[in-house]
């Protein structure tokens, strides 16, 4: 089944350039017996948008830091050493659990969204957008341990089918989340590394 170039461009625009989405639509049109041409790439529905959408959603949350919430106490007319005692601990409490819930909030979504190589790549690509103030590269340096733990138990899981190793997975995400989140948010895109190699190779081959 031969195409040009201009057709398989117009199949990565339709398909958001996800490589397996153009790859699932070829070889449905390919079974269908179709011919690749524009009018056949454009009648079809490729329905991956909500996918799509949820896990921009989950990018953006891994890539924002919530609102503090605000600390209120309330004290009487005369605040004992006990009682300042007991607002510090309470502080520390509400940090704790602000903390806990950031974690478990993330690590809920890792588990829920789905599309787990797209999410990867996702994570790949836009944090290395990011300005942070790391002058001696400490966070760079942690989150590489994380990946290198993630593939690490990838690995083992895929070639000794250690499955119970898949519920650390998410805990990249999670990672991610903590190190590079930030208050104003990250104008997160979408991978397209992908689609630039598949471009590359199309290139070549033209």
């Amino acid at each position: 089944m031969g195409a040009s170039t201009s057709i398989l461009m117009a199949l990565c625009e339709k398909a958001d350039n996800d490589i397996r989405t153009c790859l699932n639509t070829l070889q449905f049109i390919h079974c269908k017996h179709k011919d690749l041409s524009l009018p056949s790439i454009q009648s079809i529905a490729i329905g991956h948008k909500d996918s799509q959408k949820s896990i921009l959603l989950f990018w953006k949350e891994v890539f924002k830091l919530p609102s503090s919430k605000k600390l209120a106490f309330t004290h009487g007319d005369t605040e004992t050493l006990n009682g300042s005692l007991q607002s510090t601990q309470d502080q520390a409490t509400e940090r704790v659990d602000i903390q806990s819930n950031r974690f478990l909030s993330i690590l809920s979504l890792a588990n829920s969204v789905g599309e787990y190589e797209k999410v990867l790549q996702g994570l790949y690509e836009n944090y290395l957008d990011i300005k942070l103030r790391d002058p001696n590269m400490e966070i760079i340096s942690e989150i590489q341990d994380w990946i290198l733990f993630h593939e690490s138990a990838l690995t083992m899981t895929m070639t000794s089918q250690e499955y119970i190793l898949m519920a650390y997975l998410p805990f990249l995400s999670v990672a991610f989340h903590f190190l590079f989140a930030i208050s104003s948010g990250h104008h997160v895109q979408y991978p397209h590394s992908q689609f630039e190699v598949l471009y590359d190779i199309l290139q070549w081959n033209v």
